[in-house]
This record gives C-alpha cells, structure tokens and sequence, in this order.
C-alpha cells in the first residue's frame, strides 16, 4: 500500500472571514473554530505551484499532482508550516 500525502489550507473565521460564517450557517457547526479538511474547495493546496523537485515526489495521474508520496518531503517543501491560523 503507498500512503499519499498533501498539505491543505485551514478553514476558519482568520483565513476565510468571508466565507466562515456562510459556511457555519450552512452546516449548522456553530461549535467548530476551524476546519481542516481534504475538501480542495473549502481547503486549498498549500503548494500552488510545483517545483521541479515536486516530481520526485508526487503523483503524475489522474491530476493528483499534489498529492506526495512522500511526507518528510512535503514537511520540508512547505517549511515546517506552523500549525497555528
């Protein structure tokens, strides 16, 4: 089994002020802070555009190019993000 890995943009009231509180009344989590989730509509692709080295290290089908194989390198492609919003 191959485990693939991405890195996603946290949902919340300081990264999408926008779009937080819609999404609340939508969903009816009025108990929730932030959401982090693999849906690319409400969570983006932290990396937004590849490196020639990405392609050592993603999927090439299907347009999974952002997904990795490889999660020590992901961690450092996109620097230790902090995990703070």
């Amino acid at each position: 089994m191959t485990w693939l890995f991405t890195a996603r943009e946290r949902f919340g009231p300081n990264t999408h002020p926008d779009g937080w509180h819609g999404y609340l009344d939508f969903s009816g989590f009025q108990h929730i802070q932030e959401l982090v989730s693999a849906d690319s509509i409400l969570c983006g692709d932290v990396i937004t555009e590849l490196v020639e080295e990405d392609w050592d290290h993603n999927v090439h089908a299907d347009n999974r190019i952002t997904l990795f194989t490889d999660f020590e390198y992901l961690v450092r492609r996109t620097g230790g993000r902090s995990q703070q919003a």
